[in-house]
């Protein structure tokens, strides 16, 4: 008993003389420069990099080693891979069945730099050949024919920086998770369950992650928590011009496997600030919130029953990522008002009333379009009055579309055609506007805010264009065709005739004189009131171009060329005056009246207050058509010797009978 007492002693006493021999010169043995060159070869040999390391340390007890300044070196896009330190530690027992198990991997203060570029994102070092084809599976602790095998039960990360260089953009993009610790605890091997956590800092937000997945494609359950994410960096990913401000939180937490998932979404986007370029600005706290559930189906990655909740509106939303994006949209009736702090358009404009989505959907790369949008009643300033448009717009692909909806202005009803189009560059708006029977008077007065000039019951069509912007730029945007009509109706408080005689009066002193004695009679003829107003306008540049505008009274006619100011109303005209028998009757002093045109050589000033022009010229041949004969011509041809010379005055007057029909008249007329 003694001598196996002490045999156990000594043996004891070896084992400790090999562990102290081990410790001392442990460090020694794994500092030596062959070893280095070993390490270094299989290094470059595996990974295409170049390994560096300061110091090895070495444990028994269990088996431990540790390298310390570890960096890989000159691989693709030669960035490095460092760590503070790497340690292994090895199970004892598992060798015993020719298995190595690291029991724990622990990687402490590395950093670690990935590139991506328009290939995908670089490999950090290359594999061997070996190693990218399928290994061959393995049933038992150590594969047939002998040998170890190898399986790593814990993987400890900590103080880790993680870089990702996106070199797709220009100039290129970084993001950075930092600050990353982690564990993942179980077998590492095909098929085997694997439950890890994670916290870090993406961006500078935090990050945190944890569940269970199996590697090779095995069961998955992923919960993710992001919080106060910056959005700006997500700019360069974003058509131009939309932008990102403000942070934004996410949660998700997604079963089944890595092909094919899902479960519940939150994105919350209250603190998001999201603007396109002067068309829409989502400012920072007003209520923007997403939930749904999140969904993979192979290629496919979509959101399923989601509801967007933005301010006081609730949307039914669908999306789908990939491959071809897309999202759809249905929303109850909600009022248009709340969203001008969003709309520049709208708060500009004091649009207020209600809107709904009926299955509005929308594809992207290239833009589309389908589905509904319901206008009820939806309000905006249309000149000094507001305008009420109810109807259904349709997604036609690039375009909105919208057939037999209702205008209202002024209480006056048309009926609007309406197509936006180039929705996702530039829309421009082409309009078709049809009234039969609208009050011109209401309409006008509500359109300038002052009392009509002209009333009456309108007959209006159009086919116009313009882009959508602010109202004065649109007005003088506005292209295509007018057509106008108005029976019978008024120009309050206007008469043409009343400013053709007073035209006449400050032509020349003939006509002056001709007019000065005559305006009891002629003042019967001075109404307001037509019979007819009608004529076809080209609308461009802000002008209104007609060669045919009539206004039929009663007793005399007027034709019109040339252009109306759409945005002050000013007038620039030429034409002529056709004077009916009863005026010319008038203007003869009882005489047998006849039908007679008299030049206009301008109508200027304005639609409420027209400036009629007539030439010296025409004011005498006017005045010698209509001034008969007898002691009234004597008088006549008198006035014309005194200004043109004696015995000038009958062949003028002779010459005017000729050109203007006045001789027959003349011979009709009393002595």
């Amino acid at each position: 008993m003694k001598l196996a007492l002490r045999a156990l002693l000594a043996l004891l006493a070896l084992l400790a003389l090999a562990v102290i021999a081990l410790a001392v010169l442990g460090p020694r043995l794994l500092d030596r420069p062959e070893l280095r060159e070993r390490i270094a070869a299989a290094a470059q040999e595996n990974t295409g990099r170049t390994l560096r390391y300061e110091r090895l340390g070495f444990g028994l007890l269990p088996p431990r080693l540790e390298a310390h300044g570890v960096a890989l070196e000159g691989g693709a896009g030669d960035a490095p891979l460092r760590a503070q330190s790497v340690a292994l530690e090895v199970a004892l027992l598992p060798l015993l069945a020719r298995t190595v198990l690291i029991d724990t991997l622990a990687v402490s203060g590395a950093e670690l730099t990935l590139v991506r570029t328009a290939r995908g994102v670089e490999q950090p070092f290359e594999l061997p050949a070996e190693a990218k084809s399928e290994p061959k599976a393995e049933d038992g602790p150590a594969a047939e024919g002998g040998g170890f095998s190898l399986a790593v039960r814990e993987i400890l990360i900590e103080d880790t920086r993680l870089t990702l260089l996106d070199r797709t953009l220009r100039p290129p993009q970084e993001w950075q998770l930092t600050d990353l610790d982690a564990v993942a605890r179980g077998r590492m091997a095909k098929d085997t369950p694997v439950s890890f956590s994670l916290d870090a800092k993406l961006a500078g937000a935090p990050l945190h992650l944890e569940g269970e997945l199996s590697l090779g494609g095995g069961p998955l359950d992923l919960k993710l928590g992001l919080a106060d994410l910056a959005l700006a960096p997500l700019g360069p990913y974003l058509p131009a011009p939309l932008t990102l401000a403000g942070s934004a939180d996410l949660e998700v937490h997604v079963t089944g496997d890595l092909e094919h998932f899902e479960g519940p979404l939150a994105l919350e986007l209250t603190d998001a600030e999201i603007t396109r370029g002067e068309t829409f600005h989502k400012p920072a706290g007003d209520r923007a919130a997403l939930t749904g559930r999140l969904v993979r189906s192979g290629d496919a990655l979509r959101i399923e029953d989601g509801q967007l909740a933005v301010r006081e509106a609730i949307f039914a939303l669908s999306a789908q990522a990939a491959p071809q994006p897309h999202a759809r949209l249905d929303a109850a009736r909600f009022e248009l008002s709340s969203f001008a702090g969003w709309l520049p358009g709208l708060a500009a404009a004091g649009v207020s009333g209600g809107v709904a989505l009926e299955a509005l959907e929308a594809s992207f790369a290239p833009f589309s379009l389908r589905g509904g949008i319901v206008l009820e009643g939806v309000d905006a300033p249309v000149g000094e009055t507001r305008g009420r448009l109810s109807g259904r717009l349709q997604g036609q692909g690039d375009a909105l579309v919208g057939e037999a909806m209702e205008l209202r202005v002024a209480e006056q009803l048309f009926r609007l055609g309406l197509r936006v189009d180039s929705l996702a560059t530039e829309p421009r708006a082409a309009l078709r506007l049809v009234s039969e029977g609208a009050d011109a008077g209401a309409l006008v007065g509500g359109l300038s805010g002052k009392a009509s000039t002209l009333e009456g019951p309108l007959t209006f069509s159009t086919d116009l264009r313009a882009p959508l912007s602010d109202p004065d730029t649109l007005l003088r945007a506005l292209s295509g065709q007018l057509q106008l009509g108005v029976t019978p109706g008024r120009l309050r408080g206007v008469s043409l005739l009343r400013s053709v005689v007073l035209a006449l009066g400050s032509a020349g002193g003939l006509a002056e004189r001709l007019t000065a004695g005559r305006s009891e009679k002629l003042e019967r003829f001075y109404r307001d009131a037509f019979e007819s107003l009608s004529g076809s306008f080209q609308i461009a540049d802000g002008r209104a171009r007609t060669g045919d505008l009539r206004l039929v009274y009663p007793d005399y006619q007027v034709d019109l060329t040339g252009v109306l100011g759409l945005l002050d109303r000013s007038l620039d005209f030429r034409g002529k005056l056709t004077l009916f028998e009863d005026v010319d009757r008038a203007l003869a002093e009882g005489a047998r009246g006849v039908k007679r045109e008299l030049p206009l050589s301008a109508v200027k000033g304005t639609l409420d207050d027209p400036k009629v022009s007539i030439s010296p010229q025409v004011a005498l041949s006017f005045a010698a058509s209509v001034y008969g004969g007898g002691e009234r011509r004597e008088k006549l041809e008198r006035e014309v010797d005194e200004r043109l010379g004696v015995g000038s005055g009958k062949p003028v007057l002779d010459l005017l009978d000729s050109v203007l029909g006045g001789g027959s008249r003349r011979k009709q007329d009393p002595p």
